[in-house]
């Protein structure tokens, strides 16, 4: 079993390794069983994957890869302000955004209009868990951020449009 450390570590591994579009958020069991499969495929075992794994997150991440003129381009991190490839996760913030319009996240299902705030994350922020200091103005690559401080209006779903939200709330244990 991964450490929750190593699991993070591993999820890069596998975007950088094996799949690049291999999400942020699998969970252990998915992460498991893409290992597990590699590790098949490539007629190894389980635990020299898991070594090479450990080799690469205790070297730290790799320098980033030159990007292509079709790469997608997220200016700076919102949490360290690095400018690089690894700069590829976006979040959607519960909070309305200075400026709505284009890089802004709404909802159709519940009618949010494009008004949520977003901030982009480098790898190592996002699986570091390190706190947002911005947040972004406009579309991510036109770099231009806010201090998050000055998000104040919340912007939230409308739980009651979303029954899938519902039903697992439901089926969530009663204390």
């Amino acid at each position: 079993m991964l450490t929750r450390e190593l699991h993070a570590a591993a999820i890069l591994w596998i975007q950088r390794n094996i799949e690049h579009s291999f999400p942020n958020w699998a969970t252990p069991t998915e992460v498991a069983e893409m290992l597990d499969q590699y590790a098949e495929e490539e007629q190894i075992p389980i635990e020299r994957v898991i070594e090479q794994i450990q080799e690469h997150h205790q070297d730290g991440a790799p320098e980033p890869a030159e990007r292509s003129e079709d790469e997608l381009k997220l200016g700076k991190c919102c949490a360290c302000e690095r400018e690089d490839a690894t700069v590829r996760s976006v979040v959607m913030l519960e909070y309305k955004s200075p400026e709505p319009g284009d890089g802004c996240w709404g909802c159709f299902q519940c009618g949010l209009p494009m008004a949520g705030a977003v901030a982009v994350l480098c790898d190592a922020c996002l699986t570091g868990r390190k706190p947002l200091r911005f947040a972004c103005l406009g579309t991510p690559a036109d770099n231009r951020r806010v201090p998050i401080e000055q998000l104040a209006e919340r912007f939230e779903h409308d739980l009651a449009k979303h029954p899938e939200e519902l039903a697992l709330r439901d089926l969530a244990p009663r204390a």
